[in-house]
């Protein structure tokens, strides 16, 4: 199994990543992981490009637009996006969407925990 490319897609103030997992959705001021059991289909139409979320029910789906790309890179990224889609996506895709701050990395270990490991009791 080939690894994707990592797929970067700049539009207006938003930016749109894949790299074969999750698209990241990066905006000034959110950033959306979107996993790609949450999306029913990706459009690609002139210079934007639509990422549409599964819904259940009576419920409207929830989309994501970035306008303002490149056409040609646009249709690109939803082609690819759509061949990793699983057979099977999630009933409610927003459900599964986790948003944050932007730039804000997600929690690590502390640096000393892993440069100076627990000494065991003497």
């Amino acid at each position: 199994m080939t690894t994707p490319p990592s797929l970067v897609l700049p539009g207006g103030e938003s930016v749109l990543r894949f790299a074969g997992g999750p698209v990241t959705l990066d905006r000034r001021d959110k950033a959306h992981r979107i996993p790609l059991e949450a999306i029913s289909f990706v459009h690609a139409e002139g210079p934007s490009l639509a990422i549409v979320l599964t819904a259940s029910g009576a419920n409207e789906p929830t989309i994501y637009r970035v306008a303002g790309v490149d056409e040609t890179a646009a249709l690109a990224f939803a082609e690819a996006v759509t061949a990793a889609l699983p057979a099977t996506p999630a009933p409610d895709g927003a459900a599964l969407v986790t948003t944050s701050l932007p730039g804000v990395p997600e929690p690590r270990p502390a640096l000393w925990r892993r440069l100076w490991p627990r000494r065991p009791p003497s």
